[in-house]
């Protein structure tokens, strides 16, 4: 591990200073992809529940545009879907089997719409322009903060799992991966309201793994800062 990362150290970064994250021990998905990936869970049960409610999926993108400027099922439709469909299925064999892809997605992926590299996904890209997403036309069914609190609970998960012994290391994994904050710099001062959001969506949706964990609830991550 010291002769990796010393030879990391000394190669040229595509921008700013090289960062390198090290682990503890091994995880699905590392830091970054295991954390916001774990936010699938919540998604896969709203895509279901847009098409049950028959819900525009332009109108799902529309509640969460404040937290995600591309709302998620374009975000879907630019990752295709049969890769969000195979993260599912991995986190469905090593995290918890309630990732395990619903309705909405293994339909679309068995149709072979896959999003921008075939030319329809949640959205038509027949004529190779961005879709426009009305703000005002929302469907009041999704809410951020539960997207929010169950980064949190990942990064809390990860603590407790050992994977990494501080969660600012689990901030700068996900703000250089993903270009957006931490989830504990988005959470530690809210973590009591966040726990009890997840407790809400949790006995809504029937999803065990949305329950807030125990280093989550007492707040003792903040004592792991390094």
């Amino acid at each position: 591990m010291e002769i990796g990362v010393a030879l990391g150290y000394k190669l040229p970064a595509i921008e700013g200073k090289r960062v390198i994250i090290q682990l503890e021990k091994e995880t699905p998905g590392h830091i970054a992809n295991r954390v916001v990936g774990s936010a699938y869970i919540y998604l896969n049960w709203l895509l279901d529940q847009a098409q049950e409610k028959k819900i525009p999926y332009e109108q799902l993108d529309a509640d969460i545009l404040t937290l995600l400027p591309n709302g998620v099922c374009l975000l879907c439709d630019g990752i295709g879907l049969d890769t969000v469909k195979n993260v599912l299925v991995y986190y469905s064999e090593t995290l918890s089997p309630e990732f395990t892809p619903g309705r909405v997605i293994t339909s679309m992926v068995e149709e072979g719409n896959l999003g921008i590299k075939t030319g329809k996904g949640f959205y038509d890209w027949s004529k190779g322009t961005m879709p426009e997403i009305d703000p005002s036309k929302k469907a009041g069914l999704v809410d951020p903060e539960v997207l929010i609190a169950q980064l949190l609970n990942e990064g809390c998960r990860l603590l407790e799992q050992g994977i990494v012994k501080g969660y600012k290391v689990i901030d700068k994994a996900v703000s250089i991966g993903y270009r957006m904050p931490g989830p504990f710099s988005m959470g530690k001062k809210n973590y009591k309201q966040f726990s009890n959001k997840l407790e809400e969506i949790s006995e809504l949706t029937g999803i065990t793994y949305l329950k807030p964990c125990s280093l989550m609830k007492s707040g003792d991550f903040l004592k792991m800062r390094k």
